[in-house]
């Protein structure tokens, strides 16, 4: 007996494996077992206060954003999605295209507890990956550079796509050299 709804099944060394939609895993084998449950335990991180402590509490007073999904595109060290988590109840997506660091995040937010729970880590284009139309309560980014911020009209529309209507926010630090031109790319978007 399963709980919940099978969205997926695989046979492999003799068991029959069920993913169910609520994020549950069975295996069904042979012989009767008793159900292992496994938890991981959340490291204590000892607090750090710096200006992404500040900025993120800023973001979301500014927003409003407390809950839904979070996209960073470009991470920078990190800190701002690790603040956003931890000031909010928002899951927070990041986008990347640096392997090796979104390798060393993935890392220190599985340790911290947070990764696959409240944070998800991704390698990739931030102006190109796949991500679901309308997905994010809140768009921000640590590094502008690495988001795509000066591709202009092409980094708008990709926001535009991720960001829910009614109520979603982007909050972007956009040097003053670059305003001008990244609102009239808005305004064509």
């Amino acid at each position: 007996k399963i709980e919940g709804t099978p969205s997926r099944m695989l046979a492999a060394d003799g068991k029959l494996f069920v993913v169910t939609r609520e994020g549950r895993l069975y295996a069904f084998g042979p012989k009767k077992g008793e159900p292992v449950v496994h938890r991981t335990a959340a490291q204590e991180a000892a607090p750090v206060a710096d200006k992404w402590t500040q900025a993120a509490g800023d973001i979301l007073k500014a927003t409003g954003a407390s809950e839904g999904y979070c996209l960073v595109l470009g991470v920078g060290t990190g800190r701002l999605a690790a603040e956003l988590a931890a000031q909010s109840k928002l899951h927070v997506i990041a986008v990347d295209p640096d392997a090796a660091k979104v390798q060393k995040l993935r890392r220190a937010f599985d340790e911290a507890g947070l990764y696959g729970t409240r944070i998800a880590v991704h390698q990739g284009d931030p102006l190109s990956y796949p991500l679901p139309p309308y997905l994010a309560s809140l768009i921000v980014s640590e590094d502008p550079g690495a988001a795509g911020l000066d591709s202009g009209g092409t980094f708008v529309k990709q926001v535009f796509r991720s960001l829910r209507p009614y109520g979603g926010a982007a909050c972007l630090p956009v040097p003053a050299e670059r305003q001008e031109a990244f609102a009239g790319s808005v305004k064509a978007a």
